[in-house]
């Protein structure tokens, strides 16, 4: 319910609720993570999206985590004109929303300029640009975001914000992409959100998709997760159409903070056992991709 989302939002603003305690420990209902049904806000991605463009290119039909929103436009950009979206974090419905009305509605200058890339606040939504982008929320995504507006005008907005973003990484940082976007936006439809943990998307959906996207959740697993998430992999390529793909992992291997500064990883072992394993009982073809700045695994059905 709406109502109860916006609740428990204004109390996290208010610092009545923890990020790391009571917050985190009432409303976590992630088997394999620290995400939840009111986790940490991405703004922008976090992923290296152009190392699997390539993938996602002419998939008419996708399926993907909605995260910060840029997941879905890029599957706008990459010429998908269905797409559904899920995530297990309700606030990034909303976020998602949200993004994607402020590209319907603003050109790319004003889109930026309700951004402050300079600290972690980030959005930093100006009225006379808000009383554009509310004319493409509906139900409860306007009255989610009209609510906040009006409550706080954005006040606090950080307390909801995870540091790791990067807009340069995003889509819509480059003028000729974003325009492209919000030009193809016209012809796409987007899917009502799924709430829902990854390895429980199957049974959340009874249609075919050409393309699934994961992003990174599958880095959040481990060793003792495995057989649960091959089982989620045979159940979820019934809902891929022949010649589709799974994009099943995705790693960056150094990630820029809202600061300046950088987080440089080392490749989660598990990864490895899941292509392992993928290959040896699952059928497909499945592949590694590795760039400079990513490492990424495909299962092509």
């Amino acid at each position: 319910m709406v109502k109860d989302d916006i609740e428990v939002v204004k109390k996290i603003l208010n610092k009545e609720i923890g990020r790391r305690g009571e917050m985190f420990s009432t409303f976590q209902n992630h088997a394999h993570g620290y995400y939840g049904s009111y986790s940490l806000l991405y703004l922008f991605t976090n992923d290296v999206l152009d190392d699997f463009s390539k993938e996602l290119k002419d998939k008419k039909k996708a399926i993907t985590v909605s995260a910060s929103g840029d997941h879905i436009l890029n599957c706008v950009y990459n010429g998908s004109k269905i797409i559904q979206p899920y995530d297990i974090n309700k606030l990034s419905k909303y976020y998602s929303a949200l993004k994607i009305a402020m590209v319907k509605a603003l050109e790319y200058s004003e889109f930026v300029q309700n951004f402050n890339f300079n600290g972690r606040t980030c959005l930093n939504l100006q009225s006379e640009s808000f009383d554009k982008i509310i004319k493409y929320l509906k139900d409860n995504d306007l009255k989610f975001w009209e609510t906040l507006f009006d409550y706080q005008n954005f006040k606090n907005f950080g307390l909801l914000v995870n540091p790791i973003y990067s807009f340069d990484k995003s889509p819509l940082s480059e003028k000729i992409k974003y325009n492209k976007i919000k030009s193809d936006l016209k012809d796409c439809e987007i899917l009502p959100f799924i709430e829902t943990d990854l390895v429980d998307l199957p049974d959340k959906i009874d249609q075919n998709y050409d393309v699934l996207v994961t992003s990174n959740i599958t880095s959040h697993f481990d060793n003792k997760d495995i057989f649960e998430l091959l089982l989620f992999i045979e159940e979820i390529k019934k809902h891929i159409n022949e010649d589709g793909i799974i994009q099943l992992a995705h790693f960056v291997k150094r990630q820029n903070l809202y600061d300046g500064k950088s987080l440089k990883y080392q490749t989660p072992p598990f990864l490895d056992v899941l292509y392992k394993c993928t290959k040896n009982y699952i059928d497909g073809n499945i592949y590694k991709k590795e760039t400079e700045k990513s490492i990424s695994y495909f299962l092509h059905k």
